[in-house]
């Protein structure tokens, strides 16, 4: 790019990026299909097993090819600001990964349940699997068990601006095309739905 292109205001487009928190079943899918989407995604996990498998053959969901992307130890992780971060760690986890982000960080829940902590931040959306993704311990290979669709849309009232980002994330993972979106108005319902299978097909 020359100097009169950046002062014409001639700019190539900024490609998007994501963090990604947690390297499981679900965060590796969603990975997947924002790759594909044409997404700057970065993994960041607690287990340096997983982060050093990670780095060395990449993450695989299905039968897919390997995808190279960052892996990031959480300890030495920091949010950058502007990049959309992904909450796939399971609930008990939010609060370490709450702790360092600003208040206006942009945020999409996946799969977390309620948790107060969660509940009290002011992010516009969320997101449900119906599908069920799996995924071992130390190795990011996830392999979709059970198919279904991501929900993803509103938690709250939103402003126009904010159901824009809602809707561009759901065209971002439509445009991935390893599982079926859904761009719902209101994404609560489907919330506690998922809340009261895992209730009842948990064991008493």
């Amino acid at each position: 790019m020359t100097r009169a292109d950046w002062q014409r205001g001639n700019l190539p487009p900024l490609t998007p990026t994501a963090h990604i928190l947690g390297a499981g079943g679900i965060g590796i899918a969603a990975a997947a299909c924002l790759v594909r989407a044409g997404w700057s995604v970065t993994m960041v996990d607690a287990n340096a097993a997983k982060v050093a498998a990670g780095r060395a053959a990449g993450m695989v969901l299905d039968d897919q090819p390997p995808m190279r992307v960052d892996f990031v130890n959480f300890e030495s992780w920091s949010p950058p600001a502007g990049t959309t971060i992904l909450l796939c760690t399971k609930t008990f986890d939010n609060a370490a990964v709450l702790a360092r982000l600003s208040d206006d960080q942009a945020l999409l829940p996946i799969q977390n349940g309620f948790e107060p902590a969660l509940e009290r931040r002011g992010h516009p959306s969320e997101a449900i699997a119906s599908f069920v993704s799996a995924c071992p311990a130390d190795r990011p290979v996830a392999r979709i068990t059970r198919p279904g669709s991501l929900h993803i849309g509103a938690r709250r009232a939103v402003s126009a601006d904010e159901a824009g980002r809602v809707a561009a994330l759901a065209a971002a993972f439509r445009a991935g095309k390893l599982f079926a979106v859904e761009h719902v108005d209101d994404v609560r319902p489907f919330k506690a739905t998922k809340l009261m299978y895992n209730a009842a097909i948990s064991p008493l």
